[in-house]
């Protein structure tokens, strides 16, 4: 069985979820999704995870969560 890219991203949701339990789900989502997003059109998906989960991580420890460019959540208030 070969793991997908989309494996992997559900595992990086997983892992982000455990490692911020007071985040809501859905802003785990919007920085996953941020964050894959600068990746889009890149040929090489292999490193792909690694990279936006490190960016998730990043955003979700510093409470800032970029939905666009103009537009920075903090996820604690979104509680």
């Amino acid at each position: 069985m070969t793991t997908t890219e989309d494996d992997h991203i559900a595992a990086v949701r997983d892992r982000l979820g455990t490692a911020f339990p007071g985040v809501p789900g859905q802003v785990i989502d919007d920085a996953i999704a941020v964050e894959r997003a600068r990746f889009e059109n890149k040929k090489i998906r292999d490193f792909v995870p690694l990279l936006v989960e490190r960016r998730a991580r990043e955003s979700l420890q510093n409470n800032r969560v970029r939905i666009s460019e103009d537009v920075i959540l903090d996820p604690v208030s979104a509680q």
